[in-house]
C-alpha cells in the first residue's frame, strides 16, 4: 500500500488539465442531484449523478488530485504505474485534509471518505475527449471500481483500513501518456470549494504557451460565461456576482488577482484600459451581463526552490489554455 503522507508533499499536488478546464464537480457544499451539461464547441461533457449519492463535489475532486499526484510522482521516479491502486484510508484522508495530519482520524472522516468515493464511482460522465491518442465517445466513471477493505471487530461496517480502486482509462491515459498535468498551489486545500474553482480557472487562463514560467493576463471573460466555467447553479447573474465578490473579499486566491471589470466594486481602472473597455459613464448602474472577469498573475515573492522547479510540469498546452488547436490524436 502506498503511504500518501510520504508520497505527497503539499507543494507537489497536481491537477489533470481537462479536470481544471470544465465544471465537472459541484462547487456547492452539499452534493447536487442535478446533471451538469457543458460544451465549448470542441468537447462536450455531461455528468449524471447517482440519485442516491449525488454529484461529485470539489472536495471529492481533491481525492482525484491525490491519485493524479501519485501517478506523476511515480513517473518522475521512473517507477511502474497502473490504474489499479491500493491506498491506506488514513493516508488518503490526511493527503486531502491538512487538518487531519498528525492526529487520529475520526469515524466521521472515514464516513466522508466512503461517501466521496461512492460519488466518484457512481457519477456517469458522457464526453468526446481524447486521451493517449485514443478518442472517448461514450460513458465512464472517474473511478471504475472501488473496494473498501475493513477490519471487522463487531457489528456494523467495520473500521476502514484500505481502499482498492481502479482509475478510469481516460484519466489514466491523460496523465501517463499525454502527461497532461500541471502543478497547483500548496494552499489549494485551504480554500473553499468556490475559491478552489476560481483558482483553477485562473491557472488555466493565465498560462503562457510561449513562456510557461511567465504567466500572462487572461482575456476578459464575460460574467455569464464565467458562471458556466465555475459550475455555479445560481440562477440570477446578479446573485452570482454578489457571491463571487464575497468570496474574493474573504479569501486570498493564490498566484493571481481577480478583477471584475465594469463593476463598481472593482479597482481595475488600469485593467479596463488595457482590455479596451470604456468605463461606464454617468450614473447608470452597470448590468451584470456587461461585467467581465480578468485574471492578472501575481509576481513571485521569492525565487522557486530547485525541488519545486522539478515539479512544475505543464503539458499539452492547447488543452491547458483552452486553445482551438486539434486534439493530440
Amino acid at each position: 500500500m502506498l503511504a500518501l503522507e510520504l508520497q505527497l508533499p503539499p507543494d507537489r499536488f497536481r491537477n489533470e488539465a481537462e479536470l481544471s478546464g470544465y465544471p465537472l464537480f459541484g462547487v456547492e457544499t452539499r452534493p447536487s442531484l442535478e446533471s451538469v451539461n457543458f460544451t465549448d464547441g470542441r468537447r462536450t461533457f455531461r455528468v449524471v449523478p447517482d440519485q442516491h449519492h449525488g454529484l461529485p463535489t470539489m472536495g471529492d475532486k481533491a481525492l482525484i488530485l491525490a491519485l493524479v499526484s501519485i501517478l506523476v510522482r511515480a513517473l518522475d521516479n521512473g517507477q511502474h504505474t497502473s490504474p489499479n491502486m491500493t491506498l491506506r484510508a488514513a493516508d488518503l484522508i490526511r493527503a486531502i485534509r491538512p487538518s487531519a495530519r498528525g492526529r487520529t482520524i475520526s469515524a466521521n472522516e472515514y464516513a466522508d471518505l466512503r461517501a466521496s468515493l461512492r460519488r466518484l464511482s457512481t457519477a456517469e460522465i458522457q464526453t468526446n475527449v481524447t486521451a493517449g491518442k485514443k478518442r472517448f465517445e461514450g460513458f465512464f466513471r472517474l473511478l471504475s471500481e472501488v473496494n473498501f477493505v475493513t477490519e471487522k471487530d463487531g457489528p456494523g461496517e467495520g473500521k476502514l483500513q484500505a481502499i482498492e480502486l481502479v482509475l478510469c482509462e481516460w484519466l489514466y491515459r491523460a496523465v501517463v501518456f499525454d502527461r497532461r498535468f500541471h502543478r497547483i498551489s500548496h494552499r489549494y486545500l485551504e480554500l473553499s470549494p468556490l475559491a478552489r474553482r476560481i483558482y483553477e480557472i485562473g491557472k488555466r487562463h493565465t498560462y503562457n504557451k510561449e513562456d510557461p514560467r511567465n504567466p500572462r493576463q487572461s482575456r476578459a471573460i464575460p460574467l455569464q460565461e464565467y458562471r458556466t466555467l465555475v459550475g455555479s447553479r445560481t440562477q440570477r447573474l446578479t446573485d452570482f456576482k454578489k457571491t463571487l465578490i464575497r468570496c474574493l473579499q474573504s479569501e486570498d486566491i493564490p498566484e493571481v488577482s481577480v478583477h471584475l471589470v465594469g463593476d463598481r466594486t472593482s479597482e481595475a481602472g488600469r485593467i479596463v484600459a488595457e482590455a479596451g473597455f470604456a468605463p461606464c459613464g454617468g450614473r447608470r448602474r452597470t448590468r451584470s451581463s456587461e461585467v467581465h472577469v480578468i485574471y492578472v498573475p501575481r509576481p513571485a515573492t521569492e525565487p522557486p526552490r530547485p525541488e519545486d522547479e522539478a515539479g512544475q510540469l505543464v503539458m499539452v498546452e492547447d488543452v491547458l489554455v483552452g486553445g482551438a488547436g486539434p486534439d493530440p490524436v
